[in-house]
């Protein structure tokens, strides 16, 4: 896949839907300016195909069920197809990140007890607690250990929502862990090559 820069930036203050961000970076969108990811060529892929993915949403105090289209490039060079996601999705989530942020801003706050917060964004508490706890996970895996006790989980999550460009946290995150900031698991294909090359 590639990670796509998009525009996120004060992510609680957004009066749009991640549909509609979505939208407005794929209207931008130029296949042929990419870089495979797999061979590192530039200039050579094109679009392949397309696939329809669920996102859930949070805009203006409401749950929004949205379908966003995926584009999907091959490589010319080495015949590799990547799908584009901005780095508003998820890879594996059907919860975009400004949700999931959110309810993990509310959390860490104590805004709400967490029965009211589960009933507000309509989620099971194994849910926010799974999120939860890979949220610390990756607060420690970007901060390091020391540094991570150090820090409050609010704090962080704070800073990042006030990132003048979350992108850049984002492509820095991915490049320290080769996955996305709160994605739950790894590609099984990327995952089943980086086990054979050990081997």
């Amino acid at each position: 896949m590639i990670r796509e820069k998009s525009i996120l930036c004060k992510l609680l203050l957004l009066k749009i839907t991640g549909t509609e961000l979505f939208e407005t970076y794929m209207s931008g969108f130029k296949a042929h300016l990419e870089i495979c990811p797999f061979c590192k060529t530039k200039g050579r892929c094109y679009i392949f195909g397309h696939y329809i993915r669920n996102l859930i949403d949070y805009c203006l105090g409401n749950i929004k069920y949205e379908q966003i289209v995926i584009t999907r490039v091959k490589c010319k060079s080495c015949k590799h197809t990547h799908a584009i996601l901005p780095d508003l999705i998820i890879p594996y989530s059907t919860y975009s990140l400004t949700f999931i942020m959110r309810v993990l801003m509310v959390y860490l706050n104590h805004s709400l007890t967490v029965e009211a917060l589960c009933k507000k964004y309509n989620i099971s508490h194994s849910m926010l607690y799974r999120w939860r706890n890979l949220y610390y996970k990756h607060k420690e895996l970007w901060l390091g250990v020391l540094k991570s006790v150090e820090t409050e989980g609010s704090g962080f999550l704070s800073e990042i929502f006030e990132m003048p460009k979350f992108s850049d946290f984002a492509s820095s995150f991915f490049a320290l862990s080769s996955f996305s900031f709160l994605q739950s698991h790894m590609n099984p294909a990327y995952t089943y090559r980086r086990q054979n090359h050990r081997g």
